[in-house]
């Protein structure tokens, strides 16, 4: 214990000689070298969850030394009794750490916050030692010129067993270094009593004030100073020579007088877009094709371009045509696929073109959409269903006899896939009005259904009832009835 004591004595001793004889202008805008004495609370039983042991005392020196605007290293050395687990009496340690400081220091404050963190050895007397991580916050108070009023906070991490500990301090920085007489705030090497510049780093030539570009006129006066300069442009340059600096100059680069804002005069031009009147085709807008703007980029002006909003060659005048058949994709049905009617083809021949047919693949009449006609034996197939499709008594379900001819509908279907089957039930006047409205929509729905089933798809057919009304025969007479009460199919091109 003795020997540590004797090597602590002499690191402090050896610091402190050193920052005695070595200090020079130490107060530059950053936190003063110096000792620091604490008084110290010690707390081993709250961080190791045993409330039984007290808090004992302790006393803390320290030497501080700044290593930058922000950054201190300090050597704290600690002696103390502390209440241990391991001994039912106080314990006497002591400490040596080497720790980090963050501190928030700017001259003139009072108030100084700082983290700190690092590493130490604590020894105990007739236990040996253990390594500690001690980390916390402190706070410094400026009282006088010469020192602080210091306060922390301290947890200390063991690497042993039931040697965490806490510790709160109070005390003194005493500061050590030369008089304010040398100050030196920036650390130019000019004190402030001297500096015309004393928080810039700067140049003897100029007071203590810095001249980035070197041309002799210090920063704060040159409105160029980053650029060497002469004095009477105020330390900016004339590059081009003609009498007007660079920093007023609009064409630094080219001659011309200062009225014209250093640039040489230049023919008249109304909007402004580069294209002199004279040779401007639009005076009041400004352009950048033949001084008239081009909406598309496509090299044609909007005031010449038959397709302002579409990019196509000068030669169409402007105006895209992606199939190159000849016919713009403004007035192209196909602008995509070439052909020779209305720039469209004719997929299948039949006489009308792609653009219009709504069966590329099937001949079929123009008056027909381009699609084939129905058969005359498939219509007479439809028309029959309408009597053939039968129904239990004044109900919507199937008789048997009817399947034969909703087969055949569905092979109509199937050849003719443009056209869409409409299905429309109707009934006699026999019973209540709402009733036989219900039965024909529900009739009509079960051939729906029927056909559904037997793979024809739902976007192909629809269905409705209609009651009473559109009566074909009748109704005063059974066989006007029977005809009446019907179900009608009909294929529709759409």
């Amino acid at each position: 214990m003795r020997r540590v004591l004797t090597i602590t004595t002499l690191v402090f001793t050896l610091f402190f000689t050193h920052q005695l004889s070595a200090q020079k202008n130490e107060d530059s805008g950053r936190w003063p070298n110096g000792l620091t004495a604490k008084i110290l609370a010690i707390d081993y039983g709250r961080p190791n969850d045993m409330d039984d042991l007290d808090i004992s005392n302790g006393l803390e020196i320290a030497y501080v030394r700044n290593l930058g605007r922000m950054l201190n290293f300090a050597l704290p050395a600690k002696v103390g009794l502390a209440n241990i687990e391991s001994n039912q009496n106080k314990s006497t340690v002591f400490s040596l750490d080497a720790v980090a400081q963050l501190q928030f220091y700017k001259e003139g404050r009072k108030f100084i916050p700082y983290l700190f963190g690092g590493g130490g050895v604590v020894f105990e007397k007739d236990e040996g030692s253990n390594v500690q991580i001690p980390f916390g916050i402190g706070f410094n108070i400026r009282v006088n010129e010469g020192g602080y009023l210091t306060l922390q906070g301290e947890y200390r991490k063991s690497l042993e067993d039931n040697r965490d500990n806490a510790q709160i301090g109070i005390g003194w920085h005493f500061k050590l270094g030369a008089n304010a007489a040398n100050k030196d705030t920036d650390g130019d090497g000019i004190v402030d009593a001297e500096d015309n510049c004393p928080e810039i780093p700067g140049v003897a030539t100029g007071y203590g004030c810095p001249d980035t570009d070197g041309d002799g006129i210090m920063d704060t006066a040159d409105k160029c100073p980053e650029i060497s300069g002469k004095k009477k442009f105020d330390g900016c340059p004339d590059t081009d020579g003609d009498g007007v600096s660079d920093d007023k100059d609009d064409c630094p680069e080219e001659v011309g007088p200062e009225a014209n804002f250093g640039c040489p005069e230049k023919p008249k031009d109304s909007d402004e877009d580069g294209f002199p009147d004279t040779t401007d085709q639009c005076l009041e807008v400004a352009g950048a094709v033949a001084g008239c703007p081009d909406s598309d980029n496509d090299g044609v002006a909007d005031k010449f371009d038959e397709c302002p909003d579409a990019v196509g060659p000068k030669d169409l005048d402007g105006c895209p045509d992606q199939d190159g058949d000849g016919a713009l994709d403004k007035d192209d049905l196909c602008p995509t696929v070439a052909g020779k009617f209305s720039g469209c083809p004719d997929t299948d021949n039949d006489g009308t073109h792609d653009g219009i047919d709504k069966c590329i693949t099937e001949k079929g009449p123009g008056s027909n959409g381009g699609c084939p006609d129905i058969k005359v034996e498939d219509r007479e197939t439809l028309k029959y269903a309408a009597k053939a499709v039968r129904f239990e008594t004044g109900r919507a379900s199937l008789k048997t006899e009817s399947y034969e001819i909703l087969e055949q509908i569905v092979d109509i279907m199937q050849r003719y896939p443009n056209y869409r089957l409409r299905i429309s039930g109707y009934t006699d006047n026999v019973g209540n009005v709402d009733n036989n409205q219900t039965l024909s929509e529900n009739r009509a729905k079960s051939c729906y259904d029927y056909l559904i089933t037997r793979g024809i798809s739902a976007t192909k057919i629809s269905f409705a009832g209609y009651g009473e009304s559109s009566p074909i025969g009748d109704n005063n007479t059974n066989a006007g009835r029977r005809l009446n009460r019907r179900t009608e199919f009909q294929l529709i091109f759409e």
